[in-house]
């Protein structure tokens, strides 16, 4: 069903059957089109993949370091280690949580979805003020669910319901849905914009390090004035000050904020969005646009640039929302 306000959706749960264990599944959510709105599978995330291959790794070292040292591990220790599940990255850092993982055991299994659509992009210790980037909720009407299994597939249609005490109609459910999914996607463009800045920042210093000592200079120099406009946009849209849930007291929000705190206005209940939440959205909007303008001309002088470390034989700089592996230092 559709939530009323605060009331969570109760969701769609799927029971299936397997003869055989350990099989790949993947189950695929679709809208009444045919397109396909959120994807899952029996599969492991590969972050969290990688994370348990690190953990067992850590366990390992600090039971061998007391071995070694004529210690044996009590209870207590070994139960803190291998409580070590999900570690944080090497750096600390703060990550999304995986996506739930479809059920793959013989016989019956269940896999409940919360009914949302994707969530905008985030970034490693992004820190939001009464935010968040959860996606929205679907509006009542026909769905289907495709699971796929050993080269098999099979669909199943059901129907998403309206809350019996929400007086909404559907015209009202759909515009504000509408609404939700433009906040969604405006976001995805803020937290994208902060992840494409913080690549060429990384990039950046990666390849002065890299540059001959003889051309590393005049190249260190155009390198650290590119970083610093980059920042300038960066700080911008988001708030860089920013190191703890706290922080946002007394430092102010900024754009990516200021538009995701949209979503919970306009998905407080039943109803279209007002027309002063909407005006917010049009100045945010614009106020984003700006700064995305501003960037893509930054970007534009990575041309010249990138003359430079052809001549030098060094790898180009190519723009991505790729996260880099640690925070780029300052030049």
């Amino acid at each position: 069903g559709h939530p009323t306000g605060q009331n969570p959706p109760a969701g769609a749960v799927v029971y299936y059957w397997l003869k055989t264990p350990r099989q790949v599944v993947t189950m695929d959510f679709l809208d009444s089109k045919g397109a396909v709105i959120r994807s899952f599978t029996s599969s492991q995330d590969p972050t969290v993949a990688a994370d348990s291959v690190r953990a067992d790794s850590v366990r390992a070292a600090h039971a061998d370091s007391l071995r070694r040292a004529g210690v044996k591990p009590d209870t207590a220790t070994q139960s803190e280690t291998r409580g070590e599940e999900t570690p944080p990255g090497e750096d600390g850092s703060r990550r999304t949580p995986p996506p739930p993982r479809v059920a793959n055991k013989a016989g019956l299994n269940m896999f409940s979805w919360n009914l949302r659509y994707p969530d905008a992009s985030t970034f490693q210790n992004m820190i939001f003020w009464a935010a968040g980037t959860q996606g929205p909720v679907a509006v009542p009407g026909t769905y289907s669910v495709r699971i796929n299994v050993g080269g098999r597939s099979e669909t199943q249609t059901f129907r998403v319901v309206n809350d019996p005490r929400s007086t909404a109609t559907q015209p009202v459910l759909d515009d504000q849905f509408a609404f939700l999914i433009a906040v969604r996607d405006k976001t995805t463009q803020a937290n994208d914009a902060i992840r494409r800045i913080r690549n060429v920042k990384a990039q950046l210093t990666d390849r002065v390090a890299a540059m001959p000592a003889a051309q590393q200079p005049p190249f260190r120099a155009r390198a650290e004035a590119l970083s610093a406009q980059l920042s300038a946009v960066e700080a911008e849209i988001y708030q860089v000050k920013n190191q703890s849930g706290q922080d946002p007291l007394n430092f102010p929000i900024r754009l990516n904020n200021k538009i995701a705190a949209l979503a919970g206005v306009a998905a407080s209940t039943d109803a279209r969005p007002t027309d002063q939440t909407r005006e917010v959205f049009r100045i945010l909007s614009a106020q984003l646009d700006a700064q995305l303008s501003r960037l893509s001309t930054e970007l534009g002088s990575l041309s010249a640039i990138n003359v430079d470390l052809k001549a030098a034989g060094q790898k180009e700089i190519v723009p991505s929302t790729e996260e880099p592996k640690r925070q780029p230092a300052a030049l």
